[in-house]
């Protein structure tokens, strides 16, 4: 079996074990949700200072700070990230060009090898109580005329 979707699996039976019932109707596939168009659009903004990724039974939240020191915060439903769940599972992966963030950041070492990009903290709520901080790290990897990919998180 594919070791990436071992690990999608491994996380969401963490978070069936994680959350209490009336919780897990929302949060068990869906809290997998890295919200794609969130983190894609602080990936573009090249900061990923003081980043948070909080998730509340209904939306998921994208904090970090922009290059002026201004607290940024983008939400999304899960019912607007639902296909983003459906994009995830089939293994797609988004594409970012090459910038000079990333290839100064990214120390390629060879076709498919990947290499940390960035680490940030994801914070789970519920009902108005923080449940748990993780480091959620983002890999990048290398593939053909110059572009990177971005691997899916992994929570370590």
């Amino acid at each position: 079996m594919d070791s990436s979707l071992n690990k999608y699996i491994l996380v969401l039976n963490f978070l069936l074990f994680s959350f209490a019932s009336s919780a897990e109707i929302v949060l068990t596939e869906q809290a997998m949700i890295d919200a794609a168009k969130v983190v894609n659009q602080a990936t573009k903004s090249k900061n990923f200072n003081k980043a948070v990724q909080f998730y509340r039974p209904d939306t998921v939240f994208f904090q970090y700070q922009n290059k002026n020191g201004e607290k940024v915060k983008i939400s999304q439903t899960f019912e607007q990230a639902k296909k983003h769940l459906k994009v995830m599972l089939k293994f797609k992966k988004v594409k970012v060009k090459t910038s000079e963030l990333l290839s100064h950041e990214a120390k390629i070492q060879g076709k498919d090898e990947g290499t940390l990009l960035t680490k940030y903290n994801r914070a789970y709520e519920y009902n108005g109580t923080k449940i748990e901080v993780t480091e959620t790290y983002i890999r990048i990897f290398k593939i053909w005329k110059g572009e990177l990919i971005i691997s899916e998180e992994h929570m370590l």
